[in-house]
């Protein structure tokens, strides 16, 4: 809320954010980028070899710790 106007302000979300400019992948993410099924996606989030920390019951892995994983597989 911009309290000199009164009216909400437009904070960018993780869904207005170009996937490119992201921080954070979700489960929904990686299951698109390695194009896997929803299943699988959550299942490797739960492998204790994949960077992953679980915010708040989500998992959740930084961009760059994803595409270090990645490049050494």
């Amino acid at each position: 809320m911009d309290y000199k106007t009164d009216r909400p302000v437009d904070r960018p979300t993780n869904k207005m954010v170009n996937k490119s400019e992201r921080l954070i992948y979700t489960v929904k993410d990686i299951q698109q980028l390695l194009n896997i099924s929803a299943k699988s996606a959550y299942r490797l989030m739960r492998q204790t070899d994949f960077p992953t920390i679980k915010v708040g019951g989500k998992y959740m892995v930084s961009k760059t710790a994803f595409h270090r994983w990645l490049d050494q597989q």
